[in-house]
């Protein structure tokens, strides 16, 4: 049941008041004008199909509204139906007597709110990198929450969320319909790699190496076949290795973030070689670039042929060696040991040398040394083509050590006392100068950090600077620019981790200064050699198996890994072809190996 409107009441009195007053006066009154007081709809825009409601306040008449609504009465609500399209509505209010009034309302129709795309260019993101929001819409105007705002159709916008978030795309037509789409990201920590090892640095061919990775925010695999790694110990065994690798380690997370690291495991540059049949302890390079070696316990002598890598049996001599060195028409000078008295001094009874001829192989006598010098004396050549003899021992007891110097003078096959008086500590050095004099340094004696310089034209001897450290058995390199690298060595009284300093000598000022430092200290016996390219090879001695690689010029130390055997007074020369060869050492040591400076 319709309810009565407060128009409808009003029209009822009005009518009521005309009747009164016409039988009152005897006249009939005219009817009221239609009169429409409102026609409206509830919404004046909507979306396409949609529908509204009109209505309409008016009296005087009868209301009628078009587009198929009809006959409609004041106060009362009428739907549209839906619309497709923006409709002007036509109310008209008639009278008894015919006449009308009429009325308009219009209904915007808009298109509805359309998303076609809203996506994120990485739903997965690392804590701190950005990302790019794209969208597409039609139908009204765009938002984005989370501090984004307004935005546009075809248009995109970075987001950089510190953690996860979702992220909603609203688009508002005209008439306030939305239409909502929503994508989320998912913030991840960002990949880390915080150590990557290869442990030993360095191994012999064949060897293996662990590697061990430290990282986090992701997952973490190895090239080279060795596939996932994980992060901390004890890390993974991989090889054999046969040649320098670099390995990369590479962790990913689940943005698909990267991040590398690399770590090398080098191959020791020393390779073995052929075998001996002695320890030998002396050598010298032949100008074929054969190398001739003896020993100190045995007679017998080799000579290796860096071409085949083998070692061939030589004459042998009539007593052990204990020195030998090249003259410069390539026979080798060959000190024997002497053989001793059967008293307590044990004094020596001969003191013999010898000529090696590597053209013809034959050994024969030379002149006799003036004094016995058992226990390694220094040979030097000189550049006149003399050799200055110091040091050594010349009783098995006593220990005692001769004061004098000889020199031999391979033209008269004689040796001759030096006017020095020079007593050459047992582990000293004798390093013969660019300028032709001779360092003489260190030793087993309460002064080992001493040195001297001999002049062979004056046949003098001079005292020139001290040593840092005391120094025995150690080593002394001429370097290209004519100072002396030291190296190595020891005396009972010094702290071990002193011999890991290197001391240069300079002539021009007769002066020692710190040159760097050793990764280790190097003991007593060690071996020395300037390489082609200036730096300076190091091997062996008591404490460490391994070998370095010294830069001079720039104070660096290259470690280079083991040698195949650890080995001590060993014999180590500079082969033409720039390979060095290091060969036998104390305990009977029978093997030799190669070192290639290439790898």
């Amino acid at each position: 049941m319709k309810s009565t409107k407060p128009a409808e009441l009003l029209s009822g009195i009005t009518g009521l008041l005309i009747l009164w007053a016409t039988g009152c006066g005897g006249r009939t009154p005219a009817p009221p004008p239609p009169i429409i007081q409102s026609f409206a709809a509830a919404k004046a825009v909507i979306t396409a199909g949609a529908s509204t409601t009109l209505t309409a306040q008016f009296s005087g008449g009868t209301g009628l509204v078009g587009n198929g609504i009809g006959t409609v009465q004041s106060g009362m609500e009428y739907s549209s139906g839906p619309l497709s399209s923006t409709t002007t509505f036509i109310l008209t209010v008639t009278s008894q007597s015919g006449q009308a009034v009429s009325r308009e309302a219009r209904v915007e129709v808009v298109p509805a709110p359309v998303i076609t795309t809203f996506k994120v260019s990485q739903p997965i993101l690392s804590n701190g990198n950005a990302a790019i929001l794209t969208y597409a819409f039609s139908g009204g105007t765009g938002s984005i929450d989370q501090g984004v705002g307004e935005v546009i159709d075809g248009g995109s916008s970075s987001i950089s969320p510190g953690s996860d978030t979702v992220y909603t795309l609203k688009v508002t037509n005209r008439a306030g319909d939305s239409a909502i789409l929503t994508v989320a990201v998912q913030v991840v920590a960002p990949p880390r790699i915080t150590g990557f090892l290869a442990t030993p640095a360095k191994v012999l061919a064949g060897g293996m190496v662990t590697l061990q990775a430290t990282y986090e925010g992701g997952e973490g695999a190895v090239d080279k076949g060795v596939g996932p790694i994980p992060s901390g110990l004890p890390g993974l065994t991989v090889g054999p290795v046969h040649a320098t690798t670099l390995f990369t380690l590479s962790v990913v997370n689940p943005a698909g973030d990267r991040v590398q690291a690399t770590a090398t495991a080098g191959v020791s540059p020393f390779v073995p070689t052929g075998a001996m049949a002695i320890d030998s302890l002396f050598g010298v390079l032949l100008p074929t670039g054969n190398v001739w070696v003896a020993g100190r316990s045995s007679t017998q002598t080799q000579t290796y042929d860096p071409a085949t890598g083998t070692f061939r049996q030589g004459p042998d001599l009539p007593v052990p060696c204990v020195a030998a060195t090249c003259l410069k028409d390539g026979r080798v000078l060959v000190l024997a040991e002497s053989t001793y008295s059967t008293d307590m001094f044990h004094w020596p009874l001969s003191e013999r040398a010898y000529l090696f001829d590597p053209a013809t192989q034959a050994l024969t006598r030379t002149g006799d040394l003036n004094d016995p010098r058992n226990g390694a004396p220094m040979t030097t050549l000189l550049k006149d083509g003399r050799v200055l003899i110091t040091g050594g021992i010349s009783s098995q007891i006593t220990g005692y050590t001769p004061w004098t110097a000889e020199l031999y003078d391979p033209e008269t096959g004689t040796f001759k006392l030096s006017n020095i008086v020079y007593r050459g500590y047992r582990g000293f050095s004798a390093t013969l100068l660019s300028d032709g004099r001779c360092l003489l340094a260190g030793g087993g004696a309460w002064d080992a950090e001493r040195a001297y310089l001999y002049d062979p034209v004056a046949d003098t001897l001079v005292s020139t600077g001290s040593m840092a450290v005391g120094r025995a058995y150690h080593t002394a390199t001429l370097l290209p620019n004519g100072k002396v690298l030291f190296a190595g060595g020891a005396m009972g009284t010094i702290a071990p981790e002193d011999y890991s300093l290197f001391e240069l000598y300079d002539p021009e000022t007769g002066t020692f200064s710190r040159a760097g430092y050793l990764p280790d200290p190097i003991g007593a016996g060690s071996g020395a050699n300037l390489l082609p390219e200036g730096t300076v090879l190091i091997t062996g001695g008591l404490g460490t198996p391994n070998g370095y690689r010294y830069a001079p010029a720039l104070s660096i130390v290259e470690a280079l890994g083991p040698l195949n055997a650890a080995r001590t007074y060993h014999l180590s020369i500079l082969l033409k072809d720039g390979r060095v060869l290091l060969a036998g050492g104390s305990g009977g040591l029978l093997t030799a190996e190669l070192f290639l400076p290439q790898m």
